[in-house]
């Protein structure tokens, strides 16, 4: 995913691609106008710790971009995650309704939008900034 985000990105002078853990940032505070966390919460057993750190590492004022399965939102989702958790698919949050939402705002920051997309396991996307 980074190798194909790179080649989308390859005339943006400003944008840096590489991995990191989302748990422990190696960045300094303040250092971003913006963090994506892309289909990623689901797979923490501590999500609210990965945004703590990208509320860190964010300007006062930067952007949250944050799209997620939502494995736990109807009884579909809640059937298809289970398979996927037998078959090894690491599934360890299962967020439903506006939870995501919750824990994005306790995470320090304001959200600006969020919606649904639907499928059999629905995504929840939130954008947000850093208050």
């Amino acid at each position: 995913m980074l190798d194909l985000l790179r080649r989308r990105m390859s005339g943006a002078s400003n944008i840096e691609v590489r991995p990191a853990d989302a748990l422990s940032l190696d960045f300094a505070d303040n250092t971003f106008d913006a963090v994506i966390i892309a289909n990623l919460l689901h797979l923490l057993d501590d999500p609210a710790r990965a945004l703590s750190e990208a509320h860190r590492v964010l300007q006062p004022g930067g952007k949250l971009v944050v799209p997620t399965f939502a494995h736990g939102h109807g009884a579909v989702a809640n059937v298809v995650s289970r398979v996927l958790s037998l078959s090894g698919f690491p599934v360890v949050t299962r967020f439903r309704d506006q939870q995501l939402d919750t824990l994005v705002s306790k995470s320090g920051f304001e959200i600006v939008d969020a919606r649904w997309f639907s499928g059999i396991l629905p995504i929840r996307f939130v954008a947000a900034r850093a208050v």
